[in-house]
């Protein structure tokens, strides 16, 4: 069974000026008097917990956001969404510039450049007017600072909820936290505006049907994100034919928190693809989170790398250009199955001794993608032997580096690119022993 989620928006008009950060990204979340009457409130309230922290480690803007969540009767999840339309940022020339001088990130600075999406002096939308989320205008430095709520998650009560992190795809039961995810994200300003209400908004400029053809119209099919003005479809947009749905969210395929719809029986995580989506309307994607795997256990069925409560760090598993996935010397040895692909930046192997470690293997149909920019990627080994037996694809050269030894220390290079490469190697790949 599949459920539209869905958004609504609040539209103010006011006369800002600009604020002052002081701290890092901080998520305020407060309850209606109903959600904290359900019996199941607690679950609620730590689901969200875990959505929040995820959030706030991976978006560095040093603002305060104020969200509410509350319940409704039918559906599976909604959002409404404050909006604000700022003289001097509700014109394409004004979006532009504000996203230019907040740009900081690589993918930030890129999108906004010469072969950006937003680079261009040309108005997609021919002089239409502009709008901007509450919470997307606080990430880029034009907000009030009023402290007014930016908006409402709301979640339906007549069904029924998986709130384990370690086990978020149950028989009948929705993920519960892959849909706070998809709703508070759109609060943050990941909703579009295509003129259906007489203005456009900052997302809707990463809509393209072709290289250099932007999408502003919600009558478009086959429209696709891309940064890099349309030549890279980095993925597809729903497109909603009347049914409901929302044009802003990704078409149906791989399980996605930001899917259109969502399903019961399945787990919707946060991809690499929608933390880029954050990215590039404003909010500063941290380079290098580290993530240590805690699971007491490496083999089936708990040693899945998609079990974020396998790791230490919320926000997890490690998916992620740039990211560290630590095997601490208190990790157990066995098989952790990659279950879908995975990107990392670097890989630390601390676990095992001469003749036991850990073996990454496939399973469910993994891949393993080192990615760490035009930097390289690096596989450390301080103990153990270890063997990678899924797939894996370099966009970065790709370091080895084992024990203490500098002799020991290798180095392949693959070709960096945008896209997945072919894969460096797809029979196990046995890593050197570590010396001690």
């Amino acid at each position: 069974m599949k459920s539209p989620r869905g958004s609504w928006i609040l539209a103010l008009f006011l006369a800002i000026g600009f604020a002052s950060p002081a701290h890092a990204l901080t998520i305020d979340i407060t309850y209606t008097h109903s959600v904290q009457n359900l019996s199941y409130f607690s679950s609620v309230e730590n689901a969200v917990n875990y959505v929040v922290t995820g959030i706030e480690n991976r978006f560095s803007n040093p603002v305060t956001l104020h969200i509410q969540v509350g319940d409704m009767s039918g559906g599976l999840g909604e959002s409404e969404t404050s909006l604000l339309n700022i003289p001097g940022a509700n014109t394409y020339s004004g979006v532009q510039t504000a996203l230019i001088n907040n740009a900081t990130t690589p993918n930030e600075l890129f999108s906004v450049g010469p072969s950006g999406s937003v680079g261009s002096a040309t108005d997609p939308t021919g002089g239409g007017s502009f709008d901007i989320p509450r919470a997307e205008a606080q990430a880029l430095g034009i907000d009030p600072g009023d402290n007014a709520s930016d908006g409402e998650f709301l979640f339906a009560t007549n069904v029924t909820y998986s709130f384990n992190t370690n086990q978020r795809a149950i028989g009948g039961d929705y993920d519960f936290i892959g849909i706070a995810q998809h709703e508070i994200t759109e609060i943050m300003g990941r909703i579009p505006g295509l003129n259906t209400n007489g203005y456009y908004l900052p997302y809707d400029l990463f809509r393209f049907t072709s290289p250099g053809t932007h999408s502003v119209s919600i009558n478009n099919s086959g429209v696709y994100f891309s940064i890099d003005n349309g030549n890279t479809n980095l993925k597809n947009y729903n497109f909603p034919n009347g049914n409901g749905s929302d044009p802003q969210d990704w078409a149906s395929g791989v399980n996605d928190s930001f899917n259109a719809f969502g399903s019961s029986d399945s787990a919707d995580i946060v991809t690499p693809v929608d933390y880029t989506t954050m990215d590039v309307i404003g909010y500063h994607l941290t380079a290098g989170p580290t993530f240590t795997w805690t699971g007491t256990s490496l083999d089936a069925p708990l040693g899945s790398w998609t079990m974020p409560g396998n790791w230490s760090a919320a926000g997890g598993p490690p998916d992620l250009a740039g990211a560290t996935a630590q095997f601490a010397a208190t990790s157990p040895t066995g098989t952790v199955t990659l279950d879908g692909p995975q990107t990392i930046g670097f890989l630390q192997l601390q676990n095992g001794a001469v003749g036991s470690g850990l073996t990454i293997a496939p399973g469910s149909g993994g891949t393993l993608t080192f990615d760490n920019g035009a930097s390289a990627a690096t596989i450390t080994v301080s103990a153990g032997q270890h063997t990678i037996s899924a797939p894996v694809y370099l966009n970065s050269p790709l370091s080895i580096s084992v024990g203490i030894i500098p002799s020991t220390s290798r180095r392949a290079s693959g070709r960096p690119c945008g896209r997945r490469s072919a894969p460096l190697q797809t029979r196990p790949i046995p890593l050197p022993t570590a010396r001690k």
